[in-house]
């Protein structure tokens, strides 16, 4: 592989690009990549660096569009966010354990969407009282 192709791929995983992604855009194969890091332990150095950069773009997304659904009220997105950031008091949340019953076809994740549900006429009157408040 020549140095061009190598600096797209390289370019494109700084950005938080796949390997497939990184590879076509190059206009190699991902087989291409993985023999050229193992032939040059110098692009293979570069290669890990950029993958961790990207993986750093893609949680800094991933976050900003998390703190988007906590801004809009959007109950899982919340629960979600003080559960992993909220400095340990809201550790005990994941700790609890969720019986169902009923219908046994129901999985966990059609609970939390019918509780997300139900939630959301109940923050949207809470933001529109708040916003009354300060107005």
């Amino acid at each position: 592989m020549d140095a061009a192709k190598a600096a797209v791929i390289l370019s494109e995983l700084e950005r938080g690009s796949s390997l497939e992604q990184a590879a076509a855009e190059a206009g190699v194969s991902r087989t291409t990549v993985w023999r050229h890091r193992k032939a040059e332990p110098d692009f293979d150095a570069a290669y890990q660096v950029a993958v961790e950069a990207g993986d750093s773009v893609n949680v800094a997304k991933a976050e900003a569009k998390l703190m988007e659904l906590v801004e809009r009220g959007y109950f899982p997105a919340i629960c979600f966010y003080l559960v992993n950031r909220g400095g340990g008091r809201w550790h005990h949340v994941q700790r609890r354990e969720i019986e169902l019953q009923g219908d046994s076809r129901r999985t966990l994740v059609d609970v939390i969407r019918a509780a997300a549900k139900s939630a959301e006429p109940v923050l949207s009157g809470a933001q529109a009282d708040s916003g009354a408040e300060g107005g």
